[in-house]
């Protein structure tokens, strides 16, 4: 069984009961234009959003962009344990 990212976990609860269509149409109210695609590869912990969204991911997620970086950097931090011999 595998576990959710913390930045998953993040993502997932921020984003509510919005479907990925209407997070990304907030998102980009915001500034930030990415597809559900993106989204849901961000959410699946596949890759990180780029650090110059922090700010406005944030505004939407109402967090702070100090709890993004958290999140990336554990994520980043299992990441590497898993790939370490």
């Amino acid at each position: 069984m595998t576990t959710q990212s913390p930045l998953s976990a993040l993502l997932r609860a921020a984003r509510g009961r919005r479907t990925q269509d209407e997070f990304t149409a907030a998102l980009a109210d915001a500034g930030v234009v990415i597809t559900r695609q993106a989204l849901s590869a961000w959410e699946r912990g596949v890759v990180v959003p780029d650090p110059a969204h922090w700010p406005q991911l944030a505004g939407v997620c109402s967090i702070t962009v100090g709890e993004i970086a958290d999140a990336v950097v554990e994520q980043r931090r299992r990441l590497a344990a898993v790939r370490a011999p």
